[in-house]
């Protein structure tokens, strides 16, 4: 049974009491996503599972958009992006510099996209924006 814990006094849930590594039903699925749209941030702690789990896991929330750095993507599922300041043999395990401020990707794209990423410390954050297009301003012709 999902369990919820507030994280700030407007926004951000912690959720334990569920395993993400099993597979989930409909229902308790969507009390994870009614859980996220009402706290915006939802954190879940100490979840173990493998790349494949995790994504089964995020491609509830919809397709993923592999992201532009290909060069840190999981070496199996490019949709998963490896963040880390690890760095091995002078290399980066991943890119180091996500996570250090909030911004939202593809917002120029006409969809609804929701993410959810995995960080070091075994949390998921999982984060959405609703997209609307905007018509393009016309340049004047000179």
């Amino acid at each position: 049974m999902l369990q919820l814990k507030k994280l700030g006094r407007d926004f951000a849930l912690e959720a334990s009491g569920v395993d993400l590594a099993r597979p989930l039903s409909d229902a308790a699925f969507r009390e994870i996503e009614e859980a996220f749209f009402a706290g915006q941030v939802l954190v879940f702690r100490a979840q173990k599972f493998t790349a494949r789990e995790f994504l089964e896991f995020a491609r509830r929330f919809g397709p993923p958009e592999p992201h532009v750095v290909d060069q840190f993507q999981h070496p199996e599922y490019a949709d998963i992006l490896i963040l880390s300041n690890v760095v091995r043999d002078g290399k980066p395990a991943g890119l180091a510099d996500a996570g250090t401020y909030f911004h939202t990707d593809y917002t120029i794209c006409p969809a609804r996209r929701r993410s959810a990423w995995r960080d070091l410390s075994g949390c998921i954050t999982t984060a959405t924006a609703t997209i609307s297009r905007r018509p393009r301003a016309r340049r004047p012709r000179c």
